[in-house]
């Protein structure tokens, strides 16, 4: 006979059936902390609802305080999901989740080369018809490397 037979209780041991996305992370990453290209992290307690979902989740912890991950991890919560507990169980056993918010990299920025030399441009114009309609068009191209 196992302990929980012998003391009546029943065992739960939650784990993820479905986890935030990186754009579901990106959706929630506080504002002023993503302006200020800052990481963070957060804790959050929760009970485990009937269907395996995260209930009263309250923020224990944050760091660095005052960038608002606390919050953006209680919101969070709403994309994760448990396996459910037993019936006896629902809404009673806490769950603790630590969450980081990593900066997403920047993309590098757009640079022109220096000298005209580098830089092949090329428009082409002609004439289409469209619908009975003629009309005027124009593109543009841009190569970054050319050979002279």
């Amino acid at each position: 006979m196992s302990g929980d037979e012998q003391t009546g209780t029943t065992t739960y041991k939650p784990d993820w059936q479905r986890k935030p996305t990186a754009d579901q992370m990106a959706r929630y990453y506080p504002e002023r902390a993503q302006r200020e290209e800052i990481g963070g992290s957060a804790t959050i307690l929760c009970k485990v609802g009937d269907k395996g979902r995260l209930t009263d989740c309250q923020a224990t912890r944050e760091a660095p305080e005052g960038y608002g991950f606390g919050k953006a991890a209680v919101r969070l919560s709403a994309e994760f999901e448990m396996t459910p507990p037993p019936p006896e169980l629902v809404g009673k056993k806490d769950v603790t989740i630590p969450i980081t918010f990593s900066v997403p990299p920047s993309p590098p920025p757009f640079e022109l080369p220096a000298t005209p030399a580098q830089l092949g441009l090329v428009i082409l114009t002609g004439l289409i018809l469209l619908g009975g309609l003629l009309g005027l068009t124009h593109i543009l191209r841009v190569d970054r490397q050319v050979d002279i």
